[in-house]
């Protein structure tokens, strides 16, 4: 996976898990994809652009007036 593995069934799981332990170099991908994953979904920054941008788009409305 890109930012996380998927397993449905327990054994499924345990062979993830071995895989990433195994796979120091998958381990580092999927850590990387996650954290920027949650940074870029979940931050401040990302939470706050759909109101700035609408605020922005207000402001510009106005002064085109």
């Amino acid at each position: 996976g890109t930012h996380l593995l998927l397993a449905e069934r327990p054994g499924d799981i345990v062979q993830s898990i071995f895989n990433l332990l195994d796979n120091p170099s998958l381990k580092e991908k999927v850590e990387e994809n996650a954290l920027a994953l949650i940074h870029d979904t979940y931050s401040w920054s990302a939470q706050l652009k759909p109101l700035r941008d609408f605020l922005f788009e207000g402001l510009q409305h106005e002064t085109n007036d």
